[in-house]
């Protein structure tokens, strides 16, 4: 059975070699990461809890995952730095203002 590090370095690297054979085929590869501080993680839970419109989207769950946010940090910058390279480069986007995150995307939908 493989070890966790072992388990995590294969997956990323069959990761970099599929863009790769993406890449060489043709395919240009941009991957945006849109990045939420913590404080505004919090900030748009307690409008999940606080306000009736967005509990749909409120779980007991999302309390318990918030703990483990430096775990997830770390997993996160684990991945991005695994997997980026030359020809399939991750965009580390600040996303705590919705407006300005979301531009950046409009933008992209209208290259062709």
């Amino acid at each position: 059975m493989l070890d966790g590090k072992t388990l995590w370095q294969g997956r990323y690297r069959s990761i970099v070699d599929l863009e790769e054979y993406l890449h060489r085929n043709g395919t240009r590869i941009i991957k945006f990461f849109l990045h939420l501080s913590k404080d505004e993680q919090r900030k748009r839970l307690l409008e999940r809890i606080d306000k009736p419109a967005k509990n749909w989207k409120f779980s007991l769950a999302d309390i318990g995952e918030r703990k483990l946010w430096n775990h997830y940090m770390k997993a996160y910058e684990a991945c991005l730095n695994a997997t980026s390279t030359a020809s399939a480069p991750w965009y580390v986007v600040p996303a705590d203002y919705k407006k300005n995150a979301r531009l950046l995307f409009r933008r992209l939908s209208s290259i062709r």
